[in-house]
This record gives structure tokens, sequence and C-alpha cells, in this order.
């Protein structure tokens, strides 16, 4: 393996935003996480400190510098557990779903250049330095130069959707987006507005919910009962509302709350299954849960297997859960078994960073906001469902990005939110200093050629 293939290098600036290696090729130190314990060596959203310079002592009750902490009920967008650099108040890192080495391109060709696994600083002349061990791997002229360019193709965009809507700025942070066939409406959600609206036929009004809920994230739209269930949650601040699962019920105008089992949940995306089945995933503890017709919510993920459950989608054959983990990669659930596996990569192909994720016929379509650019992948599935066979990236660093969210699939293309915006607002809600709420624009790409 050469180290030019090692596609998916990132460093951790992820408000200041993730960006490749080869923007850092200058001198300046850039850092990536490896975990051969679990399913992805690279974290796209590792919001702590940076490796420490060797003036920094590492203490030894970290080695890994992977270990999760519980995210803050302030945490602006609940994707990714906060992780540190040596922070004595680490949580013990949950159990491994199974011994699975890591298939991360950029882990194996590290193991090939250097013993150490963990927390690698690429410098230059270029070398890479483990700020576990502080042991150093050169790495040869040739490798480095095919790194340098192959990454600075990465940064090349690749547009091909065309604008389908732009909403006022007056709806501040939109996240979420479905659609209603029947009544030709899409429905979006406001997180800082805790609204939704419905656009139809080019007009915009507000959906009028029986009563007040948290800051809406994920939504989505069941035609057989007619309902748009939505998952509020506690963020930025948010505890003078209701936060869970919950559908609007357009039969009967009446606000549908689902019972929530013990704990502190925070709901951030929704999928409707096949029927009267609807999914969550917990973006804090990793959990996913699973609601028949409306009933109690039933942990189908414990929460700890995963880190920051994302987007969901079903198989062709309805049989398993896909689910991105914003920090892992992609997991796969047997919704018959209940047996949880890590989907193996294709070559090449990091599957880190995926907010939104949805079905298009036996293939996934993800949302990857996690990498800069950002980009939109077609993920082909092999034969048996376990491995991504082939990748194909269908749009990247289009210039309406600014942190794309999540999609829906209509008349054979991806619908999505193409600038959500969540990295201008404050903990608490509020607009950063100087920062200034823009129109959202709504994309459609073309998924047939």
């Amino acid at each position: 393996m050469n180290v030019s293939e090692a596609e998916e290098i990132l460093v951790s600036d992820r408000f200041n935003e993730v960006r490749p290696v080869s923007l850092l090729m200058d001198g300046n130190a850039a850092s990536v996480t490896g975990d051969e314990s679990r399913f992805s060596a690279v974290s796209a959203s590792n919001r702590g400190p940076r490796c420490a310079p060797p003036s920094s002592p590492i203490s030894p009750t970290c080695p890994s510098h992977s270990r999760p902490i519980k995210a803050s009920s302030a945490l602006q967008k609940p994707r990714s557990s906060e992780r540190s650099c040596c922070n004595a108040n680490s949580a013990a890192m949950p159990a491994a779903v199974a011994s699975v080495p890591c298939t991360s391109t950029l882990c194996r060709v590290l193991q090939q250049l250097s013993a150490s696994k963990v927390r690698l600083v690429m410098l230059q002349p270029p070398r890479l330095r483990c700020c576990s061990c502080g042991r150093v791997a050169s790495v040869p002229p040739a490798d480095a130069a095919g790194l340098a360019a192959r990454l600075a193709a990465n940064r090349d965009p690749i547009v091909r959707s065309q604008a389908l809507m732009a909403i006022s700025a007056e709806l501040p942070l939109i996240e979420g987006i479905a659609y209603d066939a029947r009544r030709g409406c899409y429905y979006l959600s406001s997180v800082v507005g805790r609204y939704l609206h419905a656009s139809c036929g080019g007009r915009l009004r507000r959906l009028p919910l029986a009563e007040p809920v948290g800051p809406i994230l994920g939504i989505a739209y069941d035609p057989e009962s007619d309902r748009l269930w939505f998952a509020a949650a506690p963020v930025f601040g948010a505890t003078d509302r209701r936060t869970g699962l919950f559908a609007h019920d357009f039969r009967t105008a009446t606000l549908v709350a689902v019972a929530m089992p013990d704990g502190d949940l925070s709901l951030g995306d929704v999928m409707v299954g096949r029927g009267g089945e609807v999914f969550a995933a917990d973006s804090r503890s990793g959990a996913v849960y699973r609601s028949k017709d409306g009933g109690p919510l039933v942990a189908i993920v414990p929460p700890g297997v995963l880190r920051s459950a994302q987007g969901m989608a079903l198989s062709a054959d309805g049989r398993s859960l896909y689910v991105a983990d914003y920090t892992l990669g992609l997991a796969r659930v047997d919704l018959t078994s209940g047996g949880i596996a890590a989907v193996r990569p294709a070559p090449g192909i990091g599957l880190n960073g995926i907010d939104g994720l949805v079905g298009d016929g036996g293939d996934l379509i993800a949302i990857q906001n996690g990498w800069r650019p950002a980009r939109v992948l077609r993920l082909r599935l092999s034969a048996d469902g376990d491995a991504i066979a082939a990748a194909e990236i269908l749009e990247r660093g289009h210039p309406s990005h600014d942190d794309p969210t999540q999609g829906v699939v209509v008349d054979g293309r991806l619908v999505y939110v193409a600038n959500s915006q969540w990295p201008k607002y404050t903990e608490n809600g509020d607009l950063h200093p100087g920062a200034s709420q823009l129109p959202t624009h709504i994309l459609a790409l073309p998924l047939r050629r």
C-alpha cells in the first residue's frame, strides 16, 4: 500500500473545521487519530485539544487519546462525543462491538511506516510522530509527494446539483427535510426556531403544533399514517420545553408523543421504516431506538456501543438498518437477530463524518459534512451487505455548502439542506458576534446519470 492512497487523513480542526493534511504540509503540525479496536481510524470531529507538542508530557492514563467524554447539554450539534487528549476525567472507552481490525486506509499506511498506531503528527520534512510514545517514522519523499497531490485533488469541487429553493434567513438553522408526495410539500425543521415549516408549490407556511417542543432536528414523513415524525433535542440549553420523539398527525391535527425510556436522551435523527416502524438515533449516547405503531421506544442499539449515531437507512430487503456513526463509520444492525457489525469501507474512502444517510435502491447516499470540503457519496453495498463494494463522490465542495445536513430522495434526486450554518451559532443558540444567518439553500442532486 502506498501513502498516496491515504485519502482519509484529516486534521482535528472542526469548529475551526476539518481540513486535509495537504493544507498543512508547510511545517505546521496536523493531528489525526486512530484506534484499532473501533470501526475507523480517523475522528472527523475531534473537538478536544490537538496532540500535545513534545514539551508537553503525555499522561500514561490515556495512551490511545481516543476515550470519549459525554457531550454537555450545551454542545451545539451533538454529532460526536467530545474527546480530550489526556483528560483525567475521560471515561473508559466502551467495549467494541466486535474485535474488528481497523480498516482505515490511513491506519494501514501508518502501521507500515511506524509501530505506533494512534495520534500521529505530520511534520515537515515528511515524518510521522506518535504523540503517545514519541516514535518517529520517515515518509519516503515519493510517497509524501503522492500524498500531497492526492489530498490536493480531493479539494477540487464536483458540482452537479441545481438550486431547488432558497429559504428566508428569517427561518434560522434549518436541519431536517422531508417530502410529502400526497400534497407535493417539503417539510423543514428549524432548530433555533423550534418549529416546522411546509413548502408547497413555492409557498412557505408554518405548521401549527398542538403544543411547544424543544429544538427540532431530524424529521421524516410517513405516508401510511400521514404523520410527520420529528426529534426534539435538549440542545442550546433547552430545558423549558418537551424533548423526545414526536409526530404531527395531519389527520387529527394533534401532537403524538412517543413514550421515552429512562435516561438523558438526545435524539437527533429520525427515519420511517416499514409497517409503522420509526427509528430514532441518539447522537450523544450512540443508542438507536425503534417504535412500532407509535408505541414506546425500544433500544435496538444500546447506549455506548456506538459513539455518535446519526442518519439511518434500511437495506433493500428491509432486514437491516444501516446507521452512520459520526466518529466510527457505518454500522449494520440486523433487525431480526439484533446483531451489530461494522461495515467495511471501500479502499480509499473514509466513512466517518457522515450526517445524513438515505437509501436509493440497494445503495446508500451519504452526506459527509465531517470532511472539508463536504461531500455527497453513493455507497454501493456488497452482495452480503457487510461492506462497501464501491463508492462514488456525487458532489463535493458546492459553493452553497456550509455544513450540509440531511436529505430525502425525490424523483431520482437527492434534495438536501446545503447550508445549515451550524458553526455560526453559540452554545446558547445565538449567532456569534459578527455572524449573520443567510438564506438556506435546498439543492437537488441528480442520482441518475
